[in-house]
């Protein structure tokens, strides 16, 4: 049982909004959870709101805390980009470089370094991004969304987990990624979602605990015919889970020891896991039993259905285009970055009195750095692709409508904030530059231009 929480980055509301109204109220709950049991475990993907709240909202109680579960296994940080990027839309840089900016804070937070790609939600997983997770160094890569046809395919091989070798012009061993592709969504059980938004589902009483214990094992044992090892990864969390932590927790507690104290009745043994544990236990005999795949995309993302004999397929295909200013202002927010970026190296590695200098180059750094945060929010998969909210045109989600609608313009603001920001650093490194060069200073400056 993986234990996780799905965290949008924007989608029917803003990332601000989604912070205060559900992922602020995460942390402190699972915090407390693991703290009290080291047996719990949980996973935890987008570094956009974890930084969010270890820089405005944790104690340092609470830092103590989570750094010590990192270091025994309980707390695992999974993928570690700022957000889980879309895959078929941004550019290899601009994965590169978010990937990189989060794993740069995990490293300085907690030392750590993602081992398991986390990419669950995308519409569809590309064999470039799989090539760059491995090129990496992922231990393995967990995918969600891929087309119903190849579902059916690969449940039927045991196909399900295989190691994945992506490019044709990159050597197997520094490309290649073993992948796991999740069988039923990146959620638990319906009827098993404690606490999640607009759900009621009952609790697990003395009464019930036989019928809940019994109707979860119907569910996980047909999946095990789906894979080659006796391992099952089960996915325990879903959209903003985990906001009443005890109440996910106490239940699944109740499950887990009931289960295992009647093997004969179950023959099956559940337990808490990160996603490294699983995937330890699952290629602790080797690559051998899996099978391989080539650089195959998984694109496009089809579903396909059989209604009275019909059989209709959605493709979804228009978040390749949709929204173009959005994705106009994205390619042009990653080449002022890109601008910005080498321009500082040139110029820092040019300048010999970096000492005397250093409070100017902090100062340019910080903002480059904060242009890269603002610019590589807007990868995430409801962003770039068009799927966000946009108040002017309405909004359908039901339980997500708390809080702000304009996620689209609040993605273009944050857009316009990171070119702002890189543009400024341009003109300051140039007419820095110009200047110890012995021009007059400044030849370059700054104006607004949005």
């Amino acid at each position: 049982i993986v234990a996780h929480t799905h965290l949008d980055v924007g989608w029917l509301e803003t990332f601000d909004s989604y912070y205060w109204l559900n992922v602020s109220r995460i942390l402190p709950g699972v915090i407390e959870e693991l703290a009290a049991d080291p047996s719990k475990t949980f996973v935890w993907a987008e570094i956009a709101y974890f930084k969010r709240w270890y820089d405005e909202d944790a104690t340092e109680t609470q830092k103590a805390l989570l750094q010590g579960f990192v270091a025994r296994g309980q707390w695992e940080f999974v993928d570690g980009g700022i957000v889980q990027h879309d895959q078929a839309c941004p550019t290899a840089y601009s994965i590169a470089s978010q990937m990189t900016q989060g794993h740069l804070f995990l490293k300085q937070a907690y030392n750590t370094t993602p081992r398991v790609g986390w990419s669950v939600d995308p519409f569809g997983s590309s064999a470039a991004n799989a090539a760059l997770y491995g090129l990496m160094d992922f231990d393995a890569l967990v995918i969600n969304r891929i087309s119903s046809d190849d579902m059916t395919r690969m449940m039927a091989d045991r196909a399900l987990e295989f190691l994945w070798r992506p490019s044709s012009s990159i050597p197997p061993a520094r490309s290649q990624v073993f992948t796991h592709v999740f069988d039923s969504y990146f959620c638990m059980p319906g009827g098993f979602r404690w606490g999640m938004n607009g759900n009621n589902d009952p609790p697990i009483t003395p009464a019930n605990i036989e019928a809940r214990a019994d109707e979860l094992v119907k569910d996980l044992r047909p999946r095990l015919d789906w894979f080659r090892t006796g391992n099952l990864l089960v996915p325990w969390g879903c959209d903003f889970m985990f906001q009443n932590a005890s109440l996910v927790f106490h239940n699944t507690d109740l499950l887990i020891s009931y289960i295992n104290a009647n093997p004969a009745r179950y023959n099956m043994h559940l337990q808490y896991a990160t996603a490294s544990q699983y995937f330890a236990a699952v290629t602790a005999g080797g690559l051998e039993p899996f099978p391989t795949r080539g650089h195959e995309d998984f694109f496009p993302l089809v579903y396909s259905s059989v209604d009275h004999g019909k059989r209709s397929a959605q493709v979804w295909s228009g978040f390749y285009s949709s929204r173009p200013v959005l994705k106009a202002m994205s390619t042009q927010a990653e080449a002022l970055l890109r601008a910005s970026e080498a321009l500082f190296a040139i110029v820092r590695a040019g300048e010999p009195r970096q000492t005397q200098y250093q409070a100017f180059f902090d100062k340019e750094f910080a903002d480059i750095e904060t242009a890269r945060w603002d610019a590589s929010i807007v990868l995430h998969h409801d962003a770039i692709t068009g799927t966000g909210c946009s108040g002017d045109e309405g909004c359908t989600g039901g339980d997500q409508m708390g809080g702000d609608h304009n996620v689209v313009e609040n993605y273009m603001a944050l857009l316009q904030s990171s070119m702002i920001l890189s543009n400024r650093a341009i003109c300051d490194l140039i007419s820095f530059h110009m200047s110890v060069a012995g021009s007059p200073a400044p030849v370059y400056p700054f104006t607004d231009p949005y």
